[in-house]
């Protein structure tokens, strides 16, 4: 079996059956010698699922996968981190990047209005997106939001920052004070499931702060909360097909700055 992997934005070689195929994707093309049998097993390809039976030369899309004319054709969408400082644009940038992946976007709101100024910085969030957008706020549980999603989404999450937080307080409260361990593994799990929702075909725009650029912390909780964040920041930058930074509006691409100084 040999393996063609496709470059952003590039199409293989397919029938006009497979014309339904995402814009805003890269692929990844496996061809078998022959054709793919009647019935592929996903389990087998990806360690889980059902049986699908193939119905002819219909384009058949499952988990990631594009299953057309005989050829699996893996959907990966694309992953974007965009970092900051407080009030440095960063979210306004985001939203511009999502507006660019598609008409739909979901945007995902990890922040709770706990006191007024925080509902008023919510209120101007909500102004500032388009009405055709579909907001779901949720503090904690973005994984099950994103478990409905499928090949071609565009989802937005404003922001990491909050999400760390509000898990590391879920976490505190129901078990008291734990180790740096047990969070770190419990929350890094989940921010590598959150980067790994790009290989079903989603395309994510994710909104993070730069939290270890000031004075450290002074409160144990404080410094784990900037740990993980900023190891959280790591694995979604290693993973993103772009990064960004953010300083007084401007956005400043990392990736390109450190392939082009030879750094990446």
């Amino acid at each position: 079996m040999s393996v063609l992997k496709g470059e952003s934005g590039e199409r293989p070689e397919r029938s006009r059956h497979c014309n339904r195929m995402p814009s805003n994707t890269s692929l990844t093309v496996i061809r078998e010698p022959g054709r793919l049998p009647a019935v592929l097993r996903p389990d087998i390809l990806r360690g889980k699922g059902t049986a699908v039976t193939l119905p002819g030369n219909s384009p058949v899309l499952m988990d990631g996968f594009l299953i057309c004319s005989g050829r699996l054709i893996h959907v990966r969408g694309k992953l974007f981190l965009v970092l900051g400082g407080t009030r440095s644009g960063k979210s306004e940038f985001a939203e511009k990047i999502a507006g660019q992946l598609g008409q739909r976007v979901v945007y995902l709101a990890t922040a709770a209005a706990e006191d007024d100024e925080m509902a008023e910085r919510i209120k101007l969030h909500r102004k500032r997106r388009p009405k055709n957008w579909e907001t779901v706020e949720e503090p904690r549980e973005i994984l099950k939001v994103l478990q409905k999603s499928r090949a071609g989404d565009v989802f937005l999450l404003d922001c990491l920052t909050f999400w760390i937080a509000n898990l590391l307080a879920e976490n505190d409260l129901k078990n008291g004070r734990k180790k740096l361990a047990d969070d770190r593994s419990h929350i890094i799990d989940r921010v590598n499931d959150l980067a790994g929702v790009v290989e079903k075909g989603v395309n994510m725009v994710v909104v993070s702060s730069e939290v270890g650029l000031g004075l450290v912390p002074e409160n144990p909780l404080g410094r784990k909360f900037r740990d993980l964040t900023g190891k959280a920041n790591q694995i979604l930058a290693k993973k993103a097909d772009k990064v960004f930074f953010t300083i007084a509006g401007i956005p400043v691409e990392l990736k390109k700055l450190a392939s082009e100084g030879g750094m990446e």
